[in-house]
């Protein structure tokens, strides 16, 4: 069922803007909660959420390149997020990194530091740059998730690909 749009008090935006015009990494997402339509319609959007790994991360990691509802991961009866660095270094390799954002509470949605970070293992493969849930694949009654590595090689093959469900 859909809601009308002036019954909704808030809707959940996720907005991902990545700058590679400033010296240093910026990358953030951003959540917003919009105001009911008979509100304001100009007043600008405030985000209730917000992170940036320029902390973690190096120039170029490409982090918030894919963002993806992850499902209930924890089983909380909260979705959880998963964001993608597909450039990422680990390890010393540039094999790609997903961050795992799990929400807690309707009052704290997201948490100041990733609940996981899950590398790729194999450089170049750009692990993370596709995300997303997956539902129960194994049925163990939690969701699952789904990561592309666009760039995987398999064997002999050179960039063939590949998608690993957790």
């Amino acid at each position: 069922m859909v809601a009308h749009p002036k019954t909704c008090a808030h809707i959940a935006l996720i907005t991902v803007v990545l700058s590679l015009l400033l010296p240093a990494p910026v990358a953030w997402v951003a959540a917003a909660s919009l105001r009911p339509f008979d509100e304001d319609p100009t007043a600008p959007l405030v985000p209730f959420w917000t992170y940036s790994p320029k902390d973690e991360t190096e120039t170029g990691a490409q982090f918030g390149a894919a963002v993806g509802f992850a499902g209930d991961l924890d089983g909380n009866g909260h979705t959880d997020i998963l964001i993608g660095a597909p450039l990422a270094a680990y390890a010393g390799s540039r094999q790609g990194l997903v961050y795992l954002f799990c929400a807690s509470t309707a009052s704290a949605p997201l948490p100041d530091l990733p609940n996981a970070i899950l590398s790729g293992g194999q450089q170049g493969s750009s692990f993370g740059a596709a995300v997303g849930a997956a539902g129960d694949v194994d049925d163990d009654g939690f969701d699952d998730l789904v990561i592309g590595a666009e760039r995987w090689n398999p064997g002999d093959l050179s960039q063939a690909g590949a998608a690993f469900v957790y």
